[in-house]
């Protein structure tokens, strides 16, 4: 486990999504805890996959006991019940920011919260209103350094550009990858616990402040940093035209 600076204020979050089953049959991975001697996993058969808030709603569903999830603004904390070891069985605990791997163990506590930011929950420090690109301009996207363009955006989508600022713990979380993907992907302006209360207002022309989903294809050229602290780049996000 790594030890972590404290994070700067986020001005907007990327979501991720998750799934946890697969064609008819509950698949291991991000869906499972034990909490003493008890074990708790997310009921298989829901609709897939979840938005990582949906996640969080549905493995607090999940945990017994006296624990539970729960929310505040932008944070989760794990606990609510006695004292108790947690067992993370698989990367659940990794998924919500506490930098474990299947078989590490907390400390007896009776309140645990994340040591780092969600994989699939990104804090951006910076985040300008997406743009929509012209057809023209698409056109000439190179998203790779081997010149791949963005070909692979199939059916009716158009692009949308926004240029990003993180801090250091908000670019080791999208490192990861998780979000890189290819999987669903929220850019939004709402906290974690906004969403979970259905609050959140997607992005349309009558509200252009809005969340916007999609799927990541790349970054618009390399990002940088400046200075030590804040990377910057400008990621394309392919968006569904309705």
């Amino acid at each position: 486990m790594n030890a972590y600076p404290t994070a700067i204020g986020a001005v907007g979050w990327l979501y991720g999504s998750v799934y946890t089953d697969g064609w008819a049959t509950a698949v291991p991975g991000y869906r499972t805890i034990q909490i003493g001697a008890s074990t708790y996993t997310i009921a298989s058969g829901a609709a897939q996959p979840y938005w990582f808030w949906e996640w969080l709603t549905a493995l607090d569903t999940a945990i017994g006991g006296g624990w539970g999830l729960a929310l505040s603004g932008d944070t989760w904390t794990l606990g609510g019940g006695a004292p108790a070891v947690v067992t993370w069985l698989d990367r659940t605990g990794w998924l919500l920011g506490f930098d474990a791997e299947p078989g590490d163990a907390e400390p007896s506590a009776s309140s645990l919260s994340p040591r780092a930011p969600s994989p699939a929950a990104v804090p951006l420090i910076s985040c300008e209103r997406p743009e929509a690109m012209s057809r023209d301009a698409q056109s000439k996207l190179q998203i790779s350094k081997f010149g791949r363009g963005h070909g692979w955006t199939y059916g009716a989508a158009d692009v949308y550009r926004c240029r990003v600022k993180l801090d250091r713990l908000g670019f080791d979380a999208l490192n990861t990858g998780w979000l890189l993907s290819g999987m669903p992907v929220a850019l939004s302006p709402f906290d974690v616990e906004t969403h979970a209360l259905g609050g959140a207002t997607a992005y349309d022309g009558a509200y252009p402040n809005g969340y916007l989903t999609g799927r990541i294809l790349g970054t618009d050229g390399d990002g940088s940093w400046v200075g030590e602290l804040v990377y910057e780049t400008t990621l394309l996000l392919a968006v569904e035209v309705p």
